[in-house]
């Protein structure tokens, strides 16, 4: 009989009732709560009060702010607490408690959604044909691989199409599930809906499953830490999952390499997938391919550190913080370009006030450079811009062409780049 996410989440929430010690060895670790009010809590008395919520229901602020402030790294407090419990899904238990305590409180999100930011974002940014492209499944028959691009990756759509044609010059019969038609359910997860989450993973890996193929390679580095963390303990797909970059470094030698750029770059790498050793590697036999010059931050591999993304709706000041760090940090090297793997990571950077005394780029575009594949990164140019009529009146043709209204594209515009 299968057993569902939520299901699993009580069996993990008697289990963290039975077990916790309440030694606050996790909060202590926590790279966010100094951050945050509970800088003004001792880490027992933080766990304390996570203990009596999970065995008494007893809500408190402590409580909230330390399951709504996890940025889910997934391994930053791995392996630290003395009874082998999972921070990262305490957390989770938590917000999934509260949810069904107050349900409307929690935003209403559905990627399927016709209207949805991503949508109109990527409208704007490429041309009607890629559009099409990037929406539109490819199933070839017999295909041993399938790549799934995620969701987020939407808000700066030149990515998958570069991701797209680099995989293709490794094997053009590569089959591709669109993201937003698809879902992994970490978005459901993260509002603490852990039913919606098995519902929507599930229709993935049906879809997966129809290709049938050996591999599946994934762009997003939270697709595969939920599928890899969240979900393997009640289902997984047959296929081998992968990071892109895991799989393009296996196939460097089929990539026609044709530009070294010899950039002086740092490397700001997924931390979840580093933290967990999902993918500790990275982009970094790729920067190796193109000729980049490599100079690691001193937070790099087991040690990376986040963006600070995962806190932007509830502690955006926290997100700040942990962002601005980051930055420093890599331009503490010295290098000319600081070097993303996540789309996240990459939008966070760029909706930095100021200027860096570096660029901000993401691998694949470098890579897709390297082998003759040019698109501009409007993304980046709009977040530097910041400004609502100049990018209005730049994107006019790929505007005439939306299938968004003027107005939907006006507001999403002030709302992403602006605001």
């Amino acid at each position: 009989m299968k057993t569902s996410l939520s299901d699993w989440y009580e069996m993990e929430k008697r289990r963290i009732v039975a077990k916790c010690r309440e030694c606050g060895l996790c909060a202590r670790k926590c790279p966010i709560v100094p951050k945050t009010d509970l800088i003004n809590h001792k880490p027992i008395a933080i766990q304390s009060a996570v203990k009596k919520f999970l065995a008494e229901g007893c809500e408190s602020d402590i409580v909230r702010t330390r399951a709504f402030s996890c940025m889910e790294c997934f391994g930053c407090c791995e392996g630290v607490c003395p009874e082998g419990l999972d921070p990262l899904r305490v957390h989770e238990i938590i917000k999934h408690e509260f949810r069904r305590k107050n349900p409307d409180t929690f935003p209403r999100y559905d990627t399927r959604d016709p209207n949805l930011t991503h949508r109109i974002l990527a409208s704007i940014q490429v041309t009607a044909a890629e559009y099409r492209r990037i929406f539109t499944p490819k199933t070839p028959p017999n295909t041993r691989r399938v790549f799934f691009p995620g969701c987020n990756v939407y808000f700066q759509p030149e990515k998958i199409l570069n991701a797209l044609d680099v995989l293709a010059a490794v094997d053009p019969e590569i089959a591709f599930l669109p993201g937003l038609d698809g879902c992994c359910g970490d978005c459901h997860v993260w509002y603490g809906d852990p039913d919606r989450a098995d519902a929507v993973s599930d229709d993935l890996l049906e879809k997966v499953a129809a290709v049938n193929p050996e591999t599946l390679i994934l762009w997003c580095p939270t697709c595969q830490c939920r599928l890899e963390k969240t979900l393997a303990p009640v289902k997984r797909p047959g296929a081998e999952i992968v990071s892109l970059p895991q799989f393009l470094s296996r196939n460097l030698d089929k990539l026609p390499i044709s530009r070294k750029n010899g950039r002086s770059v740092t490397l700001h790498e997924a931390c979840k997938a580093s933290l967990t050793g999902l993918d500790p590697e990275g982009p970094r036999p790729i920067l190796a391919a193109v000729g980049a010059r490599l100079t690691e931050m001193d937070r790099h591999g087991k040690n990376a550190a986040c963006c600070g993304s995962g806190t932007i709706e509830k502690f955006p000041d926290a997100c700040r913080q942990m962002r601005d760090e980051r930055l420093a940090e890599a331009g503490g090297t010295g290098a000319d370009t600081l070097v993303t793997v996540c789309h996240f990571c990459n939008q966070l950077f760029h909706t930095a006030p100021g200027r860096q005394p570096f660029q901000v780029e993401n691998y694949i575009n470098i890579l897709a450079h390297a082998m003759g594949i040019e698109r501009e990164d409007k993304f980046r140019k709009y977040a530097h811009w910041a400004d609502q009529i100049r990018i209005m009146a730049d994107a006019r043709p790929l505007i005439a062409a939306s299938p968004f209204s003027k107005e939907q594209i006006a507001q999403t515009i002030a709302r992403v780049f602006v605001a």
